[in-house]
């Protein structure tokens, strides 16, 4: 297998990756969206048991013909995405920046109070970016 020497390297170094997310994003870095902390937690996890008990694959064209499923899922729909036919969010397009995003958008008469984050302007109304200021709260 082609990983089977560099496993041990690779899983210390996806390890790594993860962790440095936590600390940019997690409590001590940015705090910021603290859904993505539990994520990588678990990702750590699943490293640390797939670890313990690799998955052996004896045959590289059994395997594909008997998970043919899973790995059009995983590898073919994601392509698809890039022509929106195939939803973004399972496509690993979740932070992308992509998505569809929400403004509130006030009367041009009604006074914005700066709390409430950055101020647009679309089609002459003051709006703000509903991701923007939930995030802030």
């Amino acid at each position: 297998m082609v990983f089977s020497k560099n496993r041990r390297g690779i899983s210390y170094f996806l390890i790594l990756i993860h962790l440095s997310i936590l600390i940019v994003l997690g409590p001590f870095g940015l705090g910021y969206n603290s859904i993505v902390w539990f994520w990588n937690l678990a990702l750590i996890f699943v490293l640390l048991i797939i670890y313990q008990k690799p998955i052996e694959i004896e045959s590289v064209k059994s395997f594909s013909l008997n998970h043919f499923y899973w790995l059009t899922l995983w590898f073919l729909m994601p392509v698809l995405s890039f022509f929106g036919k195939w939803y973004q969010y399972f496509s690993f397009n979740l932070y992308s920046g992509k998505g569809k995003q929400m403004y509130i958008c006030f009367s041009s008469k009604e006074k914005i109070q700066p709390e409430l984050g950055n101020v647009i302007n679309y089609n002459g109304s003051p709006c703000i970016n509903l991701q923007n200021w939930a995030m802030k709260k």
